[in-house]
């Protein structure tokens, strides 16, 4: 067999493992590495990562997994133990290598847990070994904080003694796919009207899965979808296919781009004279940069996420955010991306086991506890499906718990880039635009969400601020808490006065609420989501 070197210099083949695997383990397959490895030291965790420069999310995952090592460590590590993924950062890109690595982290270099991943096709190149790894006695939790195929956890499902160590820490592309057609069919269709979509997706098991569920969902609801097409992801020159989408007469573009960044295909369609709205999966179209490498002409555009700065899901939501673009505002990609937040969060729902284990580091005892998970993360509450469940071991997904946030490409008065979430309501801070620049978040928003035009601040006392505005007097204010877990008593004001400046401000009696806390502010009839701020 052909010998694999892995990030660590340690050379490593699959007669080692035949050898470590093998009949003949002895006490290694007895033990276990956890049981030796668990005896001193530091837990290692290893690291899946899609490695090359030119994938940002990639680079935010590493990210995300040194700062999460950092934090933990600096507050006295898991169960007493400091934690390390030194050398063990491993590329899942190379579909000939990917289940070497994985294998070799487990194997050879011993860790714990393996947190990451990236393309499906990696992941499932990997997943044959799950059952060998665990025939002998070998296997650890592998928390997938980045791949979205839904047939992985159908191995749990169908194989649960061999894949149960096989977790998601993000929603699966069934799920996606969903999101982008409820959002297309109700914002875009029924909302503006829109009857003709166009699908544009990069090709890969992602992609044909994405373009075969949304095609039917918009169908079966009554719309049309003029044009439907994958590409291949050498295409260097979307011209051509710019302009069949144009003579399509489609209305609405749905994107599907995971390896892809997009930025052709976009400059491509900014250099029509009739922008065509944009509403899909990017992945790199979270990054900040994106505004600028697409000369600005992804304003407008609508893209998934999992959380970003726009709005707190939760209190550690923004704390994170602050922390990566304090350690990495100098480096591209200088703010977060998906898997930042689902890797980071990754560890400290393994941490959250291993220490509701009391220390215990043996995977089958990790198993269950990481079954019985309830955790807030930066995503939101994470908590696991059933083994029984349609989506064995992955994220819950509703509001309360996990969903994926909309975001939107804005400006603001300064003519800086911003992202907006315009859905689920729960975390929505302005509404969707087709065009033009966003001036303020109350100038922007249609449905009531500004109080006469002016924008509300409200601190962890209780103050409310209407800036450059006034309250109405007499008017009934109503507070309630959107991040999940959190519960806020509702109030009501009365007499409200203008400050002389003429803003206005009241002070809630009674109320305090935590930092970056997401609440709704109902004045009357209007209504605004606020983060509390201190």
């Amino acid at each position: 067999m052909q010998n694999e070197r892995g990030m660590s210099g340690i050379r490593w083949n699959r007669r080692s493992f035949l050898k470590a695997a093998g009949v003949g383990l002895g006490a290694w397959a007895l033990s276990g590495p956890w049981t030796i490895a668990q005896q001193s030291g530091p837990i290692k965790i290893g690291v899946l990562a899609p490695l090359q420069v030119s994938l940002p999310v990639g680079q935010t995952l590493v990210r995300a997994a040194q700062i999460a090592t950092d934090e933990i460590n600096a507050a006295g590590g898991i169960a007493g133990r400091q934690i390390t993924i030194q050398n063990l950062i491993r590329d899942d890109l190379d579909l000939t290598k990917v289940r070497a690595n994985f294998e070799e982290l487990i194997v050879e270099q011993k860790v714990q847990a393996v947190i990451g991943g990236f393309l499906d096709e990696s992941i499932e190149a990997l997943l044959p070994g799950f059952e060998r790894l665990a025939q002998n006695k070998l296997a650890v939790p592998f928390l997938n904080s980045g791949s979205s195929g839904p047939q992985f956890s159908l191995n749990v499902k169908n194989n649960y003694n061999s894949y149960k160590y096989y977790f998601r820490v993000m929603v699966n592309s069934d799920v996606l796919s969903q999101d982008v057609a409820n959002m297309a069919i109700n914002l875009i269709g029924k909302r503006l009207g829109l009857k003709k979509f166009a699908l544009i997706v990069e090709d890969g098991e992602f992609g044909r899965a994405f373009q075969a569920f949304v095609e039917k969902r918009l169908k079966d609801s009554g719309f049309e979808v003029v044009y439907n097409q994958r590409f291949d992801l050498n295409t260097s020159n979307f011209d051509p296919i710019v302009d069949q989408i144009v003579r399509s007469k489609a209305q609405v573009i749905l994107p599907a781009f995971a390896r892809y960044n997009g930025i052709t295909f976009i400059q491509s369609l900014g250099n029509q004279d009739n922008p065509i709205p944009v509403l899909g999966i990017n992945v790199d179209g979270q990054a900040f940069e994106y505004f600028e490498r697409t000369n600005k002409k992804v304003e407008s555009h609508v893209y998934i996420d999992a959380a970003t700065d726009a709005t707190a899901i939760t209190p550690k939501t923004l704390p994170f955010f602050r922390s990566y673009v304090a350690k990495h505002a100098a480096n591209e990609p200088s703010r977060p991306l998906y898997t930042a937040f689902t890797t980071y969060d990754a560890f400290y729902i393994f941490k959250d086991a291993v220490e509701r284990a009391k220390g215990d580091l043996s995977p089958d005892k990790l198993v269950t506890l990481l079954e019985e998970t309830s955790y807030v993360g930066t995503i939101g509450t994470v908590r696991f499906r059933g083994r029984d469940d349609q989506y064995p071991h992955e994220v819950v997904y509703s509001p309360e718990f996990v969903a994926a946030k909309w975001t939107q490409w804005r400006r603001n008065s300064k003519g800086d880039a911003v992202r907006t979430v315009v859905f689920p309501d729960e975390y929505r801070t302005s509404s969707f635009i087709a065009a033009g620049p966003l001036e303020t978040i109350a100038d922007q928003i249609k449905e009531k969400d500004s109080i006469d035009g002016a924008k509300l601040n409200l601190d962890t006392s209780g103050t409310l601020t209407a800036e450059n505005g006034a309250f109405p007097a007499n008017a009934a204010v109503t507070i309630n808490a959107l991040t999940p877990d959190r519960k806020i008593d509702s109030g009501k004001v009365a007499n409200l006065k203008a400050t002389a400046d003429g803003g206005g401000s009241v002070k809630l009696a009674g109320f305090s609420i935590s930092e970056d806390t997401l609440v709704r502010v109902a004045v009357g009839t209007n209504a605004v989501n606020v983060v509390a701020r201190k």
